[in-house]
């Protein structure tokens, strides 16, 4: 039996249970109050209006609990789909824009956050270059030279580059800079064009064919005894010129250019379906000045185990230009905004490759690189099977990279194959993911890094060049990927710098631009292969007797290692 509890005792335990209840009811900690944060933003962003291709510095103020933090993104407030790579501080420097964008910032502490309101940059539209007068076809006796000339409006400067076509492809003209161009002595029919730039934009001619007179048959008679190029002066030299001798009135019923001739683009010009092995892009920067290719480390520190870096590649190692005429070097091509994109399939590193850009898979791979030479490295048509096969492609109208690592054209498959591939918006700084490659071991584009022909013939070269060394340890900014771990050797992203002290007064004008941009630029590690071996473009105007002896006279103790990582 249970035993029985009394009145006296039942009262105790009461007693003794409401007093436990007190004291846990005393021993409970209060509950924290949360206390609001002070987290506020006193100056938002601001919306601008900057010229075309401009830069703009937004700039927020706030204050809060401890150290602020901040991010800033693309797009409309709140819409954090867009993050800013390395956009954390109170000011961005947006790079040059060519069309309206937004940005905001959110701005934390150790409280939370706040969004800031949208600042939407508006881009003036661009003074285009536009061509008044095109480029008239001719025929001329054979032995005999042709003068082009084509006339053209737009902000100053503008620039002019003529062209020789062959398959619908445009073949550079060195030295063809002017506005009037005359050709060599013609024996058959050629076709040109010219493209006109200014610092907003490119446009290209339509087609002038000098045509060669048959034998035995005499040329046509110029169309005007003066060839200023004056609107009423305008029949085409085609077979139905004028019985009349009469110099002035019936050109009626030709091509009818009275009020305007030929078409006139609009402000921004359609884009040109142009495709032009080794495009000089009309003197345009690739990236922002602010990219790390362009950057300039003249006075960047030196790393303290330079000289165990110099010692492991060997002081007396030489440079070479790993470049030249064809089929030495990498070519690359310019295509309008029109060219059709081909679809890829990955033969190796798909996981880390773009499909595509813009919301379009592919890439504008000409139709002509699938039977022509020169426009995949090595110079075989589709790309052949061996060597590193590198295909750059740059679309000039959305100012976007292509760059392909093992190009091949599959004939039975029917479709373009390669093992890597990257797409680089020239116009931001956007660094690949940590750990992905590119078309280049390092994860960095190529095409900025080469020793171009006609950036050498224009004046100061404004960039880094890639090398390579046989060996490499990791990799550090602003490379993305490893490709070796050899203890002793440089890392990928590594940059060497030729020594300020180095005399190259000696060289001719062409090498010693080269050598200064080496000075204040430097080389950044892109790849493994021979050591010291400086990679520029496959361009039949390089001329391997001046470039072989001039890089071959610098040794890698005439280089320093620049602190690795260094930003």
């Amino acid at each position: 039996m249970r035993p029985a509890i009394t009145r006296s005792c039942a009262r105790t335990l009461c007693v003794a249970a409401l007093a436990l209840a007190c004291a846990c009811r005393q021993a409970s900690p209060t509950a924290p109050t949360e206390t609001a944060s002070t987290l506020a933003i006193s100056r938002q962003p601001q919306n601008q209006t900057v010229p075309f291709r401009a830069s703009a510095t937004l700039t927020v103020a706030a204050t809060g609990a401890g150290t602020l933090a901040y991010q800033w993104y693309v797009g409309t407030s709140g819409t954090t789909t867009t993050p800013i790579p390395e956009a954390t501080a109170a000011s961005y420097s947006t790079p040059g824009l060519t069309a309206t964008m937004s940005y905001w910032v959110q701005v934390s502490d150790t409280k939370g956050h706040l969004d800031s309101t949208t600042a939407t940059i508006t881009v003036t539209p661009p003074d285009m270059p536009t061509i008044t007068a095109q480029p008239k076809s001719l025929t001329i006796s054979s032995g005999e030279t042709a003068t082009l000339t084509v006339e053209a409006a737009g902000a100053a400067p503008l620039s002019y580059q003529w062209y020789e076509m062959s398959h619908d492809v445009a073949h550079v003209i060195d030295g063809a800079t002017a506005a009037t161009f005359v050709t060599p002595a013609q024996t058959g029919t050629v076709p040109y064009r010219v493209r006109v730039s200014n610092p907003n934009g490119t446009v290209d001619s339509e087609i002038a064919t000098i045509s060669v007179a048959a034998s035995g048959q005499p040329a046509p008679p110029p169309a005007s005894p003066s060839p200023s190029p004056t609107p009423s002066t305008s029949p085409s030299p085609t077979p139905s010129t004028s019985p009349s001798p009469t110099p002035t009135p019936p050109v009626a019923p030709t091509p009818a250019p009275t009020p305007s001739p030929t078409p006139i683009p609009t402000p921004p010009p359609a884009p040109s379906s142009l495709v032009i092995l080794e495009d000089d892009f009309g003197g345009r920067q690739l990236f922002p000045g602010s990219n790390w290719w362009n950057e300039d480390i003249s006075a960047a520190p030196v790393d303290p185990n330079s000289s165990a870096y110099i010692n492991f590649i060997g002081t007396g190692r030489t440079l070479h230009p790993d470049f030249g005429p064809p089929p030495y070097g990498i070519p690359y091509v310019g295509v309008g905004g029109t060219q059709t994109r081909q679809p890829i399939t990955w033969t190796a590193y798909g996981g880390e490759s773009d499909s595509g850009f813009g919301g379009v898979t592919g890439y504008p791979v000409p139709e002509e690189a699938k039977t022509l030479p020169n426009y995949i490295e090595g110079g075989v048509p589709g790309g052949g099977s061996s060597g590193d096969r590198h295909m750059l492609i740059v679309d000039r109208d959305r100012w976007v990279l292509f760059e392909l690592y093992a190009t091949h054209w599959n004939a039975g498959a029917g479709r373009w194959e390669a093992a890597s591939g990257a797409i680089f918006d020239l116009s931001t700084n956007n660094r690949r993911p940590d750990g992905w490659t590119s078309a280049d071991a390092a994860g960095l584009a190529i095409l900025p890094g080469l020793v171009r022909y006609d950036e050498v013939s224009r004046g100061e070269i404004l960039h880094a060049f890639r090398v390579t060394v046989r060996s490499t340890n990791g990799y550090v900014w602003p490379a993305s990927h490893a490709a070796g771990s050899t203890g002793g050797a440089l890392p990928m992203g590594a940059r060497l710098r030729l020594k300020a002290s180095k005399d190259i007064s000696s060289f001719p004008p062409d090498m010693q631009r080269i050598f200064r941009a080496m000075k204040t630029y430097g080389l950044i590690v892109a790849d493994n292969g021979s050591d010291m071996y400086i990679t520029g473009t496959m361009d039949p105007r390089w001329n391997n007797g001046v470039l072989n002896p001039a890089f071959g006279a610098l040794k890698a103790s005439d280089f320093e290692v620049v602190t690795l990582g260094w930003r």
